[in-house]
């Protein structure tokens, strides 16, 4: 039986527009939440668990060590589909992860195996977001970064990146948001029974002068926070409206909205998997949002 630490709050609620996925590597396991959003940037913690062990249930998860465990987060994280409060029979996906960098030596290496690993199986570029952590604090809140080039030492078009981030900023706003008393923009919708080790990780850290710093040993749950509101950012820029979410990765409203393919209907995987992730050929997220 595989090992998961795992709360049951996962469903979607009404005001949810889309999800996003959060994946904050640490040395012994994948931590991992799946968010909720809805107009005016309001958002709900979705689910909160850890991946601790790999796929076939036989070895523990050494992210720094082992490259092909990394695979473990395609079924458990970027292929799930998430049932409707108000309809089981009908899920969402999520649309895009964000996978933390950083870390132990071998981490970067080893996500950047993984973003082509990833590709091969099926995944849109679009859906796969590897952030990591300026130690600027006047850096722009997100920004792209390609790190694989051609023989020429220009960016490849279709290439790995990295996209940047803020991290002090964006704590900033996690922090703000999560200050507001009453729903509405902005505002965190956190679960009745999310435990309590996952609440302290979330404000595990204070403001200190011009930084943010640790006041208690984990503090996973606001990384978190902050890697799902970035795999938005990526796509909605600064736009707090939901109307560019394409329809494949939208929750329906009540009225006008595109379908979703229920349980019954959705296949059990995604696309067959191509040769190659380097043909140069880049493909766009369905719905419209370029890849």
């Amino acid at each position: 039986c595989l090992e998961f630490r795992r709360v049951l709050f996962r469903s979607v609620p009404p005001g949810v527009v889309c999800l996003t996925a959060a994946v904050d590597v640490q040395g012994n396991r994948f931590e991992v939440a799946v968010w909720g959003w809805g107009e005016g940037l309001e958002c709900w913690l979705i689910d909160r668990f850890a991946v601790m062990e790999t796929g076939d249930g036989r070895s523990r998860i050494a992210p720094a060590r082992y490259s092909e465990h990394w695979a473990a987060l395609l079924p458990r994280v970027m292929w799930r589909r998430y049932p409707l409060v108000a309809d089981d029979t009908v899920t969402i996906p999520i649309l895009s992860t964000a996978i933390d960098t950083g870390g132990e030596a071998g981490v970067s290496e080893n996500a950047a195996l993984y973003w082509h690993t990833a590709r091969r199986a099926g995944v849109i570029s679009a859906e796969i977001t590897l952030v990591k952590g300026s130690g600027n604090i006047k850096a722009r809140l997100i920004g792209r970064t390609p790190i694989e080039h051609d023989s020429r030492g220009r960016p490849k078009r279709h290439g790995t990146a990295l996209w940047m981030l803020n991290a002090n900023a964006w704590k900033d706003i996690i922090d703000a948001r999560l200050r507001r008393a009453e729903p509405g923009p902005g505002y965190i919708h956190l679960p009745d029974d999310l435990p309590p080790d996952y609440l302290d990780e979330l404000t595990a850290e204070e403001r200190q002068g011009r930084l943010w710093v640790k006041v208690r040993a984990r503090n996973e749950t606001l990384d978190l926070a902050v890697y799902g509101a970035a795999a938005l950012a990526r796509h909605a820029g600064k736009r707090s409206d939901m109307g560019w979410v394409p329809a494949a990765y939208r929750a329906p409203a009540s009225s006008g909205s595109p379908k979703v393919t229920p349980i019954a209907q959705a296949p059990a995987r995604p696309v067959a998997p191509r040769a190659s992730s380097g043909s140069g050929r880049g493909r766009r997220m369905r719905g419209g949002i370029a890849a």
